[in-house]
Protein backbone atom coordinates (compact mmCIF):
# COMPACT_ATOMS: atom_id res chain seq x y z
CA UNK A 1 0.00 0.00 0.00
CA UNK A 2 2.61 2.53 1.06
CA UNK A 3 4.95 1.64 -1.80
CA UNK A 4 2.28 1.52 -4.46
CA UNK A 5 0.33 4.65 -3.51
CA UNK A 6 2.84 7.16 -4.96
CA UNK A 7 3.03 5.13 -8.17
CA UNK A 8 -0.75 5.06 -8.40
CA UNK A 9 -0.89 8.82 -7.82
CA UNK A 10 1.61 9.36 -10.65
CA UNK A 11 -0.38 7.05 -12.93
CA UNK A 12 -3.64 8.86 -12.24
CA UNK A 13 -2.06 12.29 -12.77
CA UNK A 14 -0.56 11.18 -16.08
CA UNK A 15 -3.93 9.79 -17.21
CA UNK A 16 -5.79 12.92 -16.10
CA UNK A 17 -3.32 15.46 -17.49
CA UNK A 18 -1.51 13.76 -20.40
CA UNK A 19 -0.27 17.03 -21.93
CA UNK A 20 1.13 18.31 -18.65
CA UNK A 21 3.66 15.53 -17.97
CA UNK A 22 6.06 14.01 -20.52
CA UNK A 23 6.89 10.88 -18.54
CA UNK A 24 6.39 9.25 -15.17
CA UNK A 25 9.64 10.46 -13.66
CA UNK A 26 8.88 14.10 -14.51
CA UNK A 27 5.38 13.72 -13.07
CA UNK A 28 6.83 12.20 -9.89
CA UNK A 29 9.43 14.94 -9.42
CA UNK A 30 7.01 17.78 -10.23
CA UNK A 31 4.45 16.45 -7.77
CA UNK A 32 7.11 15.98 -5.12
CA UNK A 33 8.43 19.54 -5.54
CA UNK A 34 5.09 21.32 -5.78
CA UNK A 35 2.88 19.36 -3.40
CA UNK A 36 5.29 17.44 -1.18
CA UNK A 37 5.13 13.89 0.05
CA UNK A 38 2.03 13.88 2.26
CA UNK A 39 -0.29 16.05 0.14
CA UNK A 40 1.13 15.12 -3.24
CA UNK A 41 2.32 11.56 -3.52
CA UNK A 42 0.20 10.09 -0.73
CA UNK A 43 -3.00 11.96 -1.56
CA UNK A 44 -5.99 9.67 -1.07
CA UNK A 45 -4.21 7.14 1.12
CA UNK A 46 -6.59 7.35 4.09
CA UNK A 47 -9.82 6.69 2.13
CA UNK A 48 -8.14 3.87 0.22
CA UNK A 49 -6.82 2.29 3.40
CA UNK A 50 -10.19 2.65 5.14
CA UNK A 51 -12.00 0.93 2.27
CA UNK A 52 -9.50 -1.94 2.28
CA UNK A 53 -9.88 -2.42 6.03
CA UNK A 54 -13.68 -2.49 5.71
CA UNK A 55 -13.56 -4.88 2.76
CA UNK A 56 -11.14 -7.30 4.43
CA UNK A 57 -13.15 -7.22 7.66
CA UNK A 58 -16.33 -7.99 5.73
CA UNK A 59 -14.72 -10.92 3.90
CA UNK A 60 -13.22 -12.47 7.05
CA UNK A 61 -16.44 -12.11 9.04
CA UNK A 62 -18.55 -13.53 6.22
CA UNK A 63 -16.24 -16.51 5.84
CA UNK A 64 -16.24 -17.12 9.59
CA UNK A 65 -20.03 -16.92 9.73
CA UNK A 66 -20.45 -19.40 6.90
CA UNK A 67 -17.79 -21.68 8.36
CA UNK A 68 -19.44 -21.74 11.79
CA UNK A 69 -22.93 -22.25 10.37
CA UNK A 70 -21.98 -25.70 9.17
CA UNK A 71 -23.06 -28.14 11.91
CA UNK A 72 -19.88 -30.20 11.77
CA UNK A 73 -17.65 -27.17 12.13
CA UNK A 74 -19.88 -25.70 14.81
CA UNK A 75 -19.57 -28.86 16.90
CA UNK A 76 -15.80 -28.81 16.46
CA UNK A 77 -15.81 -25.17 17.53
CA UNK A 78 -17.78 -25.98 20.69
CA UNK A 79 -15.46 -28.91 21.52
CA UNK A 80 -12.46 -26.57 21.35
CA UNK A 81 -14.07 -24.27 23.92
Amino acid sequence: MYVGQPLDTVKVKMQTFPALYKNGWRCFMTTLRQEGIAYGLYAGTVPSLASQVFCCDFIVNTYASIFLCSEEHYVLFLIRL
